[in-house]
């Protein structure tokens, strides 16, 4: 069934997601395809990880951070320099690179990501986070 939803009641409504330690809530449904919202406290991150199949996006809708991007080189992290990202603007993340969007302002940052429904649930892979920031 077609519905209207609005990303701020979904928000006051979601659970935090343990693994990654943001609010995070399934905007929309669909086979291969889904959207979801995701809060970052202010000063937080979502904890560094990768996806093995397929790619995401993410669209800053409320405040600022950086996306930080990286590449497994044996048991060390490349970083890549920071992404910094403002509202409205949307950033594509690759099969197998390692990120983390940081809240970098006193203000949360509300996000849009669109993903396979394996990205939450079966292909997410925890690593260490970027540490300079």
């Amino acid at each position: 069934m077609n519905k209207v939803k609005n990303i701020y009641k979904i928000l006051d409504t979601a659970n935090v997601d343990e693994k990654v330690g943001v609010k995070l809530a399934r905007i929309c449904e669909g086979e291969t395809f889904n959207l979801y919202v995701l809060e970052i406290p202010a000063k937080k991150r979502v904890g560094a990880h990768y996806h093995t199949i397929g790619n995401e996006t993410y669209q800053i809708i409320q405040g600022s951070g950086s996306m930080m991007i990286g590449k497994k080189d044996s048991d060390t992290i490349i970083w890549d320099e920071p992404k910094n990202m403002n509202e409205g603007e949307c950033l594509n993340i690759n099969a197998n690179e390692i990120h983390q969007l940081i809240n970098l302002t006193d203000k949360p940052l509300i996000c849009i990501v669109g993903c396979s429904n394996s990205h939450i649930t079966t292909d997410r892979i925890m690593t260490k986070g970027y540490e300079k920031i």
